[in-house]
């Protein structure tokens, strides 16, 4: 199970990678540019498809035979694995006792993450509260409907 009674890590990889572990479930945002010597994925959420968020090599070293990729139809072209979740922002995914929401993220006034590209924000709910992933983003309007513990 990925919900246990305290969260054991929460551990910035670099760049905008992350790891989450709770007891019995290991997470990953965006992992880029990582060691070998990791642990395995359980999940994996993949905010967009640019290299440097959605690197196939560096998740490629973290999976699993039931290691769950959750995406955006974008980043999903790159992978050819069987357990890919495409998803939309404002949706909720359930894997291992783990809630997932996808939240929007996009960048106001430029061109390289507009709104329409459906970039991914997440809101993973673990035993000590909800952890916001922001994504590639601005600091947008849609971010005071957010409700979280740690960002």
């Amino acid at each position: 199970m990925c919900i246990s009674n305290t969260i054991q890590h929460i551990k910035w990889l670099g760049h905008a990678s992350f790891f989450i572990e709770e007891k019995g479930c290991n997470i990953y945002i965006d992992p880029w540019k990582i060691k070998s010597n990791l642990p395995k994925a359980d999940i994996i959420l993949i905010s967009h498809e640019h290299f440097d968020h959605c690197s196939t090599n560096d998740v490629g070293k973290l999976l699993k035979q039931d290691t769950l990729i959750i995406c955006n139809l974008a980043s999903s072209k790159n992978f050819t694995d069987k357990n890919i979740k495409v998803v939309h922002p404002k949706e909720e995914v359930n894997f291992k006792n783990t809630k997932i929401q996808t939240v929007v993220a996009y960048n106001i006034n430029k061109s390289f993450h507009p709104k329409s590209n459906e970039g991914l924000g997440f809101i993973v709910e673990t035993s000590i509260g909800k952890i916001y992933h922001c994504g590639y983003t601005d600091f947008i309007p849609e971010m005071k409907d957010i409700k979280c513990d740690i960002a």
